[in-house]
């Protein structure tokens, strides 16, 4: 009984050690993990500065410069705006005729399978 109680105590021991190791093994890939973040922080610290000194100009642009920056941008999105707006003009008609289609021509004996490619199908072409 002596070697039994020998062997549990050198167990509960070597038990005890495993998990000291493990621990600091936890508290040493925790403290890896805050450096870590903190130079990610710093590094995207540093290109947020430099993103806005490139965006504002090298210490600030003059007002001119942007005021034409402001009007382009004005017209390049209206210009794509109306371009957006003349091809859903076109597309209208044709979309609508489509939902009236499909919501009124029901076949009631066709597959899901069908009807799901007529869909696909009736759709790229007016896509």
């Amino acid at each position: 009984m002596s070697k039994q109680g020998a062997y549990l105590g050198d167990l509960r021991l070597a038990d005890k050690k495993a998990q000291e190791i493990i621990n600091a093994a936890y508290e040493k890939r925790r403290v890896k993990k805050q450096e870590v973040e903190a130079q990610a922080n710093k590094e995207l610290e540093v290109i947020k500065k430099q993103l806005q000194a490139e965006i504002l100009g090298a210490g600030g642009a003059d007002t001119g410069n942007n005021e034409e920056q402001k009007r382009k941008l004005k017209a390049e999105t209206d210009k794509k705006l109306s371009e957006l707006k003349a091809k859903a003009a076109s597309k209208k008609s044709q979309s609508l005729n489509i939902i009236l289609h499909f919501v009124t021509k029901v076949n009631p004996k066709a597959s899901k399978v069908d009807v799901q490619a007529y869909q696909q199908k009736t759709i790229a072409a007016v896509a």
